[in-house]
């Protein structure tokens, strides 16, 4: 789960400088040229959400596949006002 936290929190610094450089937040991980590292694989599914607003916004999350369903925490949201979502997971 740390490693899933760690790229949602790389995710979202992309996304606030792709909203300084383009003016609008990402809609998906690709669009900011990342993809989740070779240690997640199979793990997690990452997805973006973003709201032109206004104010714009973006929810990125990691969603757990596989063996990782069975972890108390299967969904984790880094939201851009900097909600850690469940709280208890983080």
């Amino acid at each position: 789960r740390a490693d899933a936290q760690s790229f949602l929190t790389d995710i979202a610094g992309r996304q606030q400088q792709h909203l300084v450089d383009k003016r609008a937040y990402a809609a998906s991980v690709a669009a900011l040229n990342m993809s989740a590292p070779a240690s997640l694989s199979g793990k997690f599914v990452f997805t973006v959400a973003a709201n032109d607003g206004p104010p714009p916004a973006f929810t990125v999350t990691a969603q757990a596949v596989g063996d990782q369903l069975k972890d108390k925490c299967p969904t984790l949201s880094l939201e851009s006002a900097g909600n850690r979502v469940p709280a208890g997971c983080w």
